[in-house]
């Protein structure tokens, strides 16, 4: 880990149906947010498009994200997820990171279900560790399909921006947690609710010991309200942000569809409480999983990101479910904001959705 980082530092969220922006800097001991953007990519699902089509609307918005916020650098940082995002967590015999560095291709093999040459590695040396009288070392490993590297590369080319850093979407949002302030006492679980997934990254005493994708997202709670209500992907999008707390669109200008002044809250409610079922489920089935791995143990907090954790009251339904105490990430907490140049309002409810590209900027400041 570097010592020191740039003064100015640029993350870039491309992983879902928003790009989202952030610059931050650092002066003296403070974290400041010089520029913040975010803007749709589309108004139908980028899971269900051919690759060309869906590369060629990121570059786009990433290009209207950088000249909104009038960034003059062309290096940012990112990051991937995904099935084709692979992160073990094993022991090996000691080794130093210099060591392990020459070693680790083919350590790797055995955990790591992609041929080790179509792949991209890193690791992290977590803690050591005895086990009948061998030394050994934990080790965080991460592996990463070249092709996707690839194409987030070539993305980032077409909007002419260069990557200094890429990340992983739930280790950015492990930064962002961090840069938070949240005390790295105890068992927290951080849960980053994007569109096609969920990841749940279990953090004990501030070091990452689980991971895990459920195959559940935002786009699970819009497709819900398109089949409840026979609306298209967009309209259902639009339902989805108001019951998010944030109407984006007024009705005279367009941007709320006709038939939601025939939807009660109620029905909608009830439409996404059924998703919320299915979320909370593979939250127990992890949470369930992680218990037997940690011979015992029990999650004291579990954190909530991405867009759809702005969904009014799915804390108060997952704490109810869970019987743990659940809780929204405002990666913003700790930054200074300057109120005369952001809607401190707007940024606050946001604030979740940004937990990836702040983690991104921020890991680029300290390195």
């Amino acid at each position: 880990m570097a010592l020191f980082g740039s003064k100015v530092s640029v993350g870039i969220d491309i992983s879902g149906n928003m790009v989202k922006l952030v610059q931050l800097g650092k002066r003296g001991n403070d974290i400041v947010l010089l520029q913040l953007s975010m803007t749709k990519v589309s108004d139908e699902p980028l899971d269900k498009m051919e690759w060309e089509t869906k590369a060629g609307l990121i570059a786009n918005a990433i290009k209207k994200v950088i000249a909104e916020a009038k960034v003059k650098t062309k290096e940012v940082n990112t990051s991937v997820s995904g099935s084709s995002v692979v992160v073990r967590y094993i022991k090996l015999p000691y080794a130093t990171e210099r060591d392990l560095r020459n070693t680790i291709r083919t350590e790797a093999e055995d955990y790591i279900p992609f041929n080790i040459q179509d792949v991209a590695l890193d690791f992290q040396i977590l803690g050591q560790v005895k086990e009948e009288g061998e030394e050994k070392i934990k080790v965080l490993l991460v592996a990463a399909k070249n092709e996707l590297i690839h194409q987030h590369f070539e993305i980032l080319k077409m909007a002419k921006l260069v990557p200094v850093l890429i990340n992983v979407d739930t280790f950015a949002t492990e930064d962002a947690w961090s840069l938070s302030g949240e005390g790295k006492e105890g068992v927290v679980a951080l849960v980053e609710i994007s569109n096609t997934s969920t990841n749940i990254n279990i953090v004990e005493q501030g070091v990452s010991c689980f991971n895990r994708d459920a195959i559940i997202g935002g786009n699970d709670f819009i497709e819900a309200i398109q089949r409840e209500f026979n609306l298209d992907f967009r309209k259902a999008d639009q339902v989805m942000d108001k019951m998010c707390g944030i109407l984006l669109a007024k009705k005279e200008e367009g941007g709320i569809p006709e038939e939601e002044e025939q939807l009660t809250e109620d029905r909608v409610s009830s439409t996404l409480e059924r998703v919320a079922g299915r979320l909370l489920s593979e939250l127990n089935r992890s949470f369930a999983y992680y218990y037997t791995q940690s011979h015992g143990g029990s999650i004291d907090k579990v954190v909530l990101s991405g867009g759809s954790a702005r969904i009014l009251n799915l804390d108060k339904f997952l704490s109810n479910g869970l019987g743990t105490q659940v809780a929204i990430l405002n990666p913003f907490a700790r930054v200074k904001i300057d109120p005369n140049k952001f809607n401190l309002d707007l940024i606050n409810r946001m604030a979740p959705a940004f937990a990836v590209s702040i983690g991104l900027a921020f890991r680029g400041l300290v390195g």
